[in-house]
């Protein structure tokens, strides 16, 4: 008898541990699925990036706000105004995600908006991969053509790294941005002279290329430059009522990296003149006539200062003085030439010494002394006034290059000298124009309506 309770309390505590076994396990087992389960729901439901945003100010020059917004960030684009940001998405959570980026709009009629294509990421609708503390930036280009302000919100998604985002309901992808040429530009391009061979007959526009010339980073299309060349082609402009010249249309860099084809115009007459420096130091940068002329930028009319683009100009330096060299060796760049992003800058010497239309005498490539009949070369006639790039031959900085009351270009002229400053600038891509470019009727540039 006693056997036998002994028997079944053992067996009762076999059941007892083996209850105890199966509840441990049952808990553990019930704690593991919750958890996963939860923690999917947690990735899909609770898991959010962050939208950082990099604007221009009202001048152009890049300026970083980055300013922290939950998921979305809002714009106001003006009437006529074109803007393009940075918008970052950053991923703040600790496992690789993935995100999207779309926005809605107030107004889609009269609107431009997409992605510039040097975005090394697209910004698709199924989403992109971040890493864990990840982020991507895209480049966005707006523009309003319309009479009234328009309201853009971008926003984005986050989901599981192997599922596809889809957009919600009422949302706009992100296209690529068209780049076509703008109103002013196509104007131009279209009267380009194709077939002159002489500079007294080419009136118009002239397709200016050098096989010397290597611009691997662009697209084949923007290599083409195109020129006023000879004594008195149709460039006549008229800028608040002061008589300009176009020097012709050419491929530019903006803040952000973009090239679009520009239209570049010189003032007729000097706004003063002026020392480049006070010591010696033939860096555009740090210099008197780079404040004289951001000066005048500011003494201009607010419809005036839109319409001017914010572009890198190029300070290479001269390594040699062949004039045929001049274009490629003002976009070389040396360990001692930094590009600079302005407003308003004096001429290149290529834009003086190309007005004499190298492209038609093969002569004025041996001595700008041999060229004969340029509109520059009239224009600034007994005057002696500075250009953009300086002598790197010149190992105690002092010397810059200018023109030469005798109409030659002189490459080693001191800065202390006192030369006529003449403003040059490149149009915003978003200009039309009326006119015919004789002095008579010149052009005359406004924003797009």
């Amino acid at each position: 008898m006693k056997q036998a309770r002994k028997m079944k309390i053992q067996k009762n505590y076999f059941l007892l541990i083996g209850i105890l076994i199966l509840f441990v396990l049952g808990v553990y087992s019930s704690y593991a699925l919750f958890t996963v389960k939860k923690e999917t729901k947690d990735v899909l439901q609770i898991v959010s990036g962050n939208l950082y945003a990099k604007l221009t100010n009202e001048n152009g020059a890049a300026t970083i706000a980055y300013k922290s917004i939950s998921s979305q960030t809002k714009f106001t684009i003006l009437p006529h105004e074109e803007k393009t940001i940075v918008l970052k998405v950053e991923n703040v959570n600790q496992r690789e995600a993935k995100f999207n980026l779309y926005y809605q709009v107030s107004r889609k009629e009269n609107f431009k908006i997409g992605y510039l294509e040097n975005n090394p990421v697209l910004p698709t609708e199924e989403g992109f991969l971040l890493e864990k503390n990840g982020s991507q930036e895209f480049m966005i280009r707006m523009y309003n053509q319309g009479t009234d302000s328009v309201t853009v919100t971008f926003h984005s998604q986050v989901g599981l790294a192997n599922k596809p985002l889809s957009l919600p309901q009422n949302a706009q992808k992100l296209e690529v941005y068209s780049q076509e040429n703008g109103p002013a530009v196509t104007a131009l391009l279209s009267k380009a002279n194709q077939g002159q061979d002489t500079a007294s007959l080419n009136q118009e526009l002239y397709p200016f290329s050098m096989t010397s010339i290597k611009q691997s980073t662009w697209k084949e299309e923007e290599k083409q430059d195109y020129r006023y060349v000879g004594e008195n082609p149709n460039n006549y402009a008229l800028i608040q009522n002061e008589r300009y010249r176009i020097i012709g249309v050419f491929g530019t860099k903006d803040a952000y990296g973009v090239i679009e084809k520009r239209i570049k115009v010189v003032k007729e007459e000097p706004i003063q003149t002026e020392r480049f420096q006070t010591e010696a130091n033939n860096e555009y940068g740090a210099s008197l006539i780079k404040k004289t002329l951001d000066d005048y930028y500011y003494s201009l009319e607010d419809d005036t200062k839109k319409m001017i683009a914010n572009v890198e100009w190029y300070l290479g330096d001269f390594k040699n003085l062949e004039f045929q060299n001049l274009y490629q060796q003002e976009r070389n760049r040396s360990q001692d030439s930094i590009d600079l992003l302005t407003m308003i800058a004096p001429l290149y010497a290529s834009d003086y010494l190309y007005s004499y239309a190298l492209g038609f005498n093969s002569t004025c490539f041996q001595s700008n002394q041999n060229c004969q009949g340029s509109y520059l070369g009239n224009l600034l006639a007994g005057k002696s006034s500075w250009l953009l790039s300086y002598n790197s031959l010149d190992e105690e900085r002092n010397h810059v290059a200018s023109i030469h009351t005798d109409g030659t270009i002189q490459f080693s002229s001191d800065v202390q000298e006192e030369k006529a400053v003449y403003p040059s600038f490149y149009l915003q891509t978003n200009v039309e124009m009326t006119g015919q470019g004789t002095i008579e009727e010149p052009y005359q540039f406004h924003l797009s309506l």
